[in-house]
């Protein structure tokens, strides 16, 4: 009996002493490695970050853009961040996710750093959305897209066991009720009467928007896996096409938004036509700044693609939106807005995130939700333009690579940033732009002074 605890004791040791050299070897590997990462930072901020970095920030600069912005240097701002989580209780999931908003104002000096003050009593006048979903564990797969198989199928995947602790951890739904509840909150703060002039949410818009695009892009699934599709508003049922229109509802031509090409460009045409009227061909083209004849073909294959599908119609040569869907935004904005009071801040009789559709009750779907987070986010973005409120996203993502990975090889190969940096030398930076930016400013803290801050760089790297 002994012997066989001996054993069992000189194994139960080899393996822990085992494990600890692994440890330590693997740990030393990683530390040489970032050694020799940290190596090729050494002057890199004289030749190339010295122009890129910016930590001299000027209060009288800030005081005139806050004027000139804002029309006061006292600017009102709301900053919103969510929650969620899942529980198992019994044979139900319960899933929570809300949003509250901290506000306060901001005071620009010219002579000083701006100061910032919170609102008191923030339990009585701060505002807070949340919902709180119970489901039966076994119909989870079926609101869950992520649950469904790859490549289109409606159909609940066996590759793995569906046991219910699994489908607990690994369930979306409380991510989106929260994602939804951040978007469909701040939203009503840009709505009311006197809105903050800053919005601050705890996301990258720039990345939002294409992967709520994304989600809500399996055309073929829109009928099958969804509730909203044949909901109808104002006695017209939601169709396809008032699904693809509203993904891509956004018009600033100030700023050429929607871009007139790639998959946009046909609800570009769109907009043109339900903000500005019947146009010719020739009109259009102009809008949409096609001068060339292959761009303009295209332009002319979508309007012709458009007629087909009872988008547009045609009169004497002037092309229009049809009836039919000069009202799709008036009844999405109504569609968010009564699903985002009833699952937000009304009592329901039935299950928040169930809708009536036909006669029946049927389930939201994370397809539905990826809909309606994306239609909110649009929403805002109108809104925020219509009140002049500045929409700001901060992203705090410690595995982001972007400006390692694209956005400094292809300027400085483009020479649109001066730099005799080899990408020999680029490929063998930290891996992370966190990493890189805080290494950065450590061994250079003398040219780098704190507060500092990267300078702006177009979202289509992200």
């Amino acid at each position: 009996m002994s012997n066989t605890e001996g054993e069992v004791i000189s194994s139960l040791s080899t393996q822990i002493q085992r494990a600890g050299t692994l440890l330590q070897r693997g740990a030393a590997d990683q530390i040489e490695g970032y050694q020799s990462r940290f190596q090729t930072i050494e002057g890199l901020h004289e030749r190339l970050f010295k122009n890129l970095i910016v930590s001299d920030f000027d209060p009288k600069m800030g005081f005139e853009t806050a004027k000139k912005l804002f029309g006061t240097e006292h600017v009102s701002f709301a900053a919103v961040d969510g929650t969620d989580y899942a529980r198992p209780l019994f044979d139900l999931i319960v899933f929570f996710g809300g949003s509250y908003a901290t506000r306060g104002t901001i005071t620009y000096n010219d002579k000083s750093p701006p100061s910032v003050e919170y609102e008191n009593h923030f339990l009585k006048g701060g505002r807070a959305l949340s919902s709180c979903i119970p489901v039966f564990v076994n119909e989870v797969p079926e609101i869950d897209q992520s649950f469904f198989q790859q490549g289109g199928s409606s159909e609940v995947t066996t590759a793995r066991p569906l046991t219910d602790e699994m489908i607990a951890n690994n369930s979306t739904i409380p991510a989106w009720i929260m994602t939804l509840s951040e978007f469909y909150l701040a939203y009503r703060l840009a709505k009311e009467p006197d809105p903050p002039r800053i919005i601050l949410l705890d996301r990258s818009l720039s990345s939002t928007f294409p992967n709520l695009i994304f989600d809500s892009s399996k055309r073929q699934l829109w009928m099958s896996n969804g509730a909203l599709h044949g909901l109808q508003l104002d006695n017209i049922p939601l169709d396809v096409n008032d699904l693809a229109y509203a993904r891509y509802h956004f018009y600033v031509p100030e700023l050429q938004l929607p871009p007139a090409r790639g998959d946009s460009l046909r609800y570009r045409i769109l907009l043109e036509l339900e903000n500005n009227g019947p146009m010719t061909k020739n009109q259009l083209f102009q809008r949409l700044g096609t001068g060339s004849p292959d761009r303009q073909a295209r332009v002319e294959k979508f309007v012709q693609k458009s007629i087909k599908d009872g988008y547009l119609e045609e009169t004497n040569g002037l092309y229009q939106l049809t009836e039919r869907y000069r009202t799709t935004w008036p009844r999405i904005r109504k569609l968010v807005e009564t699903i985002g009071q009833r699952m937000f801040e009304e009592k329901p009789k039935e299950n928040p995130m169930k809708i009536e559709k036909n006669g029946s009750w049927h389930w939201l779907t994370t397809q539905d939700m990826a809909f309606l987070t994306l239609f909110t986010l649009n929403m805002l973005i109108e809104e925020c333009l219509t009140k002049n409120i500045l929409l700001l996203g901060l992203a705090k993502d410690t595995a982001a690579r972007d400006l390692k990975n694209h956005v400094l090889p292809v300027l400085i190969t483009n020479g649109v940033w001066k730099s005799e940096i080899s990408q020999t030398d680029l490929s063998n930076l930290p891996n992370t732009d966190r990493m890189l930016l805080q290494s950065l400013s450590i061994f250079n803290h003398k040219q780098i002074p704190v507060p500092w801050s990267l300078v702006e760089y177009d979202a289509s790297f992200l």
